[in-house]
């Protein structure tokens, strides 16, 4: 090999092996870019290649990489070639440490879904840190039982003491026991830079005398108390998944200049507001501080515990905070920050009375109950960037460049455009044209769907993290559209949990866009285990903004408050639909609505024991009422006088025959109706509450519906509708043998049982259409109807039979 080398240098080599030629730096320059065992793949190329492999600085084993050709159902294929994987893993590592080289950068990532053992990882972890790299990065998605992180054994000693030059070490999705942190402060004594992702930790205390950057990012921290022990730490990162009472100690941070917080504790109580309390007093250091998702009240009002003081403190982000209505959290920070320069608020409840309160002192005074604000270098100026209208401006004057031709459409084109298209979809337009940089932050129509936006993710390990740049996208997005403040046209949310959406996320968000004041809303919520609790705040802004006109909502849990808000708030809707949503109030009222569409919607219980056992619609310029409620007990749903009803369409299924009266009492405040559409109703009627005369009635439908051995429900209807034309009757269910109608169809002597059936008040009856299903026996109602037609003669009776397998069959008969 050192021939070689010299015959390269001298320029003997030959011109077609140019690559023996390089250098060995820029060798193992490139091979660092290269997963393992396509840098031993390297052998082949030249001769000179032939063993570089061994002493590459840098080396990538990555299982998924390996098996990337694999078939993911092939169990037995994917058993065969982990085994071979584990035979090149152990070779490599063998002849590495037999080399004695040194590595550079040491990375291992394996998977459950390939088979991967834990007890095989950290052997592979154990070798590679004998060769004692000064960056280690493990990615271990390894599972026991369906959702606990395998513990994978980390043993950091591998060598004499003071021989670990671990410098940078990267964990995701392990499970970290004690033993790990005591090996850190033991072992790793030049570690600077800690990065936890998605790890299980069991440790309660973590200390490194060395560590200048931590970062602890959507660990699990079981127990209740984490003590962290850092004296040289410059930088903090904490994003803990823990309980409400669990408490950050950070002791002896003298060094620390920045530090982000994401605020794990969702209690209110006063537990929780003394440990926020006690983490921060121990950042009074830094001089750069992220909040993200802190409450309103750091500290009660009734503790004697002193909100420190951030004397250093000179950029401060709160990020999706609670400020509160008098701005308690802010003014705790402007009030010991003495050398604040730059504030940052960022998706945070009332973040522009905030920026008021910033600029109009006399709007701060009444607030702050004559607080001193001792923010001596704080500068209130704001800059609106005016380059969209620029480049709109430049558009109309036509100096856009032939070539640009995008930049020449009309706002009002683009705009059409846009709003074809998903949320994410319209942001990347920004990319298209220097005139379409901004143009996403005004379209009028803005759909957020969250199964579009991770639709390419098929491994279950990263909907996860897909999802959180979802919910980043989303809080950035809606943030810069109300920013811009242009009104919305449109508001479409579509969230499902198989993407692991979260319900108070999208109540945030639909709060954010109904600060845009759009004419048409539609949520859409997919629920694996029924309707989402999604908290739904329509009064966004004053009384009078709501522009709301068209409402659908899918898949929620819809409350008293939600009726409420229905009345009080959205005083110009026109149009009402709710679908698959469970129903928790008794009654809905609407001045406004003409459009009301509740469609598969489950009727419950309105607290602990109480049943919802009526639901009473009132709104008296309805137009079209399309009803169809799934009941769990008892359920009277009352429809007020409806004066502009004109399309019905009603199905109420109950759980108790003997309940049917109360499908019999929704027929009272429909008097007005043309079009009146039955699913479902049963045959029994009482007699002592007649319903009105339906004096409008052109068109009825029984869908579905048991006329009973006398027809009562078909015998109530036709008497009091004076003006039908048009029956259908479809699919529905009576008494069959009855011997009231036993004999022929057309029996020369009326007898005088029959009267009360054939005097029907419908003289302008043309049209009947008779649906039934194969091996139906349709003859007795047949049978009364051409009684009604002696005294109808214009009436045209229509049967259709419908084969059961296929609907519309092409084998259906008409008579």
């Amino acid at each position: 090999m050192d021939a070689s080398r010299k015959r390269a240098r001298t320029g003997s080599t030959s011109a077609d092996d140019r690559l023996s030629a390089l250098p060995d730096a820029l060798i193992h320059t490139i091979m660092s870019f290269l997963k393992a065992h396509q840098v031993v793949q390297t052998c082949v190329l030249a001769k000179r290649w032939r063993h570089l492999w061994r002493s590459v600085p840098n080396l990538d084993i990555d299982l998924p990489e390996f098996n990337s050709k694999m078939d993911e159902h092939d169990w037995a294929a994917i058993k065969a070639r982990y085994e071979k994987f584990v035979d090149f893993a152990d070779f490599l590592m063998f002849h590495r440490h037999q080399h004695g080289t040194l590595l550079d950068t040491f990375r291992l990532h394996v998977d459950a879904t390939h088979q991967a053992r834990p007890a095989d990882a950290a052997r592979w972890v154990r070798r590679g840190l004998q060769c004692s790299p000064r960056v280690l990065h493990i990615h271990s998605s390894l599972r026991e039982g369906y959702d606990h992180k395998a513990e994978m054994p980390l043993e950091l000693r591998c060598g004499p003491p003071g021989s670990c030059r671990l410098t940078k070490l990267q964990l995701l999705d392990l499970s970290l026991k004690s033993s790990f942190a005591e090996q850190i402060s033991s072992v790793c004594d030049v570690l600077q830079e800690l990065e936890l992702r998605s790890c299980s930790i069991w440790f309660t205390i973590f200390t490194s005398p060395s560590l200048k950057n931590l970062i602890i990012d959507r660990c699990r921290a079981p127990y209740s108390e984490l003590t962290i022990t850092a004296p040289q730490l410059a930088s903090l990162h904490l994003n803990l998944e823990a309980s409400y009472d669990s408490v950050v100690l950070l002791n002896e941070m003298v060094s620390l200049v920045k530090a982000s917080i994401h605020n794990w504790i969702k209690y209110r109580g006063n537990v929780a507001h003394d440990n926020h309390c006690k983490l921060l007093s121990s950042l009074s250091n830094v001089t750069s501080l992220e909040l993200l998702g802190f409450p309103i009240r750091l500290v009660p009002d009734e503790e004697a515990v002193k909100f420190p003081t951030f004397k250093n403190l000179t950029t401060l982000l709160l990020d999706d905070c609670e400020l509160g209505e008098k701005f308690q959290l802010l003014q705790h920070f402007m009030q010991n920050s003495p050398d604040l320069e730059r504030l940052i608020l960022k998706c945070c409840q009332l973040v522009f009375l905030a920026i008021r309160l910033l600029l109009d002192v006399d709007f701060l005074l009444p607030l702050c109950k004559g607080c001193v604000f001792n923010c001596n270098r704080w500068s209130a100026g704001f800059s609106i960037s005016a380059s969209m209208d620029a480049s709109r401006k430049k558009a109309r004057t036509g100096s856009t460049s032939a070539e640009d031709r995008l930049s020449a459409l009309p706002d009002a084109l683009v705009h059409t455009i846009m709003s074809f298209l998903k949320a994410h979809q319209v942001v990347q337009t920004s990319v298209l044209a220097k005139r379409w940089r901004h143009l996403w932050r005004s379209v009028p129509n803005l759909d957020i769907d969250l199964p579009e936006f991770n639709r390419k993710i098929m491994d279950w390990d990263l909907v996860r993290p897909g999802y959180e740049k979802f919910a980043d996208f989303t809080d950035y997005l809606l943030f810069h559209r109300h920013q811009d403040g242009s009104l919305l046209d449109t508001f479409r949310l579509h969230l499902s949990c198989a993407y692991q959406a979260r319900p108070g996320d999208a109540g945030r968000w639909v709060r954010r866009g109904l600060k845009c004041s759009p004419r048409v809303l539609h949520v859409q919520y997919h629920h694996s285990h029924g309707a989402a609790e999604v908290p739904l705040e329509l009064g966004s802004g004053p009384s009078s903004s709501c522009r709301l006109t068209k409402l659908h909502l899918l898949g929620l849990s819809l409350d008293f408050s939600f009726a409420e808000q229905i009345l009080s708030v959205c005083h110009v809707l026109v149009e009402l639909e709710i679908r698959k949503c469970s129903i928790y109030f008794q009654k809905i009222t609407s001045p406004s609505l003409k459009n009301l569409t509740m469609d598969g919607s489950h009727a419950g219980y309105v607290g602990f024991g109480d049943p919802l056992n009526q639901l009473i619609i009132t709104a008296p310029h309805l137009v079209y009422l399309h009803l169809n409620l799934e009941t769990r007990d008892h359920i009277l749903v009352l429809v007020n006088e409806m004066s502009s009803l004109v399309k019905a369409s009603m199905r109420v299924q109950i759980s108790h025959p003997q309940e049917v009266s109360c499908q019999f009492e929704i027929l009272r405040g429909l008097f007005n109706v043309t079009s009146l559409e039955l699913l479902g109703f049963s045959m029994m009627v009482p007699d002592k509450k007649p319903i009105k005369t339906f004096k409008n009635l052109t068109t009825l439908l029984l869908d579905e519906c048991d006329l009973g051995d006398k027809f009562q429900l078909l015998r109530h209807l036709l008497q009091n509708s004076p003006n039908l034309v048009r029956l259908v009757v479809k699919f529905c269910q009576f008494a069959e043998g009855s011997k009231r109608w036993k004999g022929k169809a057309r029996s020369k002597k009326k007898s005088s049982q029959r009267q009360d059936v054939v005097d029907f008040n419908c003289s302008k009856l043309r049209y009947t259409d008779i649906v039934y299903k194969s091996g139906d026996n349709v003859r007795q109602l047949v049978n009364i109807l051409l009684d009604i037609s002696d005294h109808l003669p214009e009436n045209v009776i229509t049967l259709t039979k419908v084969d059961t397998t296929v609907y519309p069959s092409d084998d259906s008969e008409s008579e």
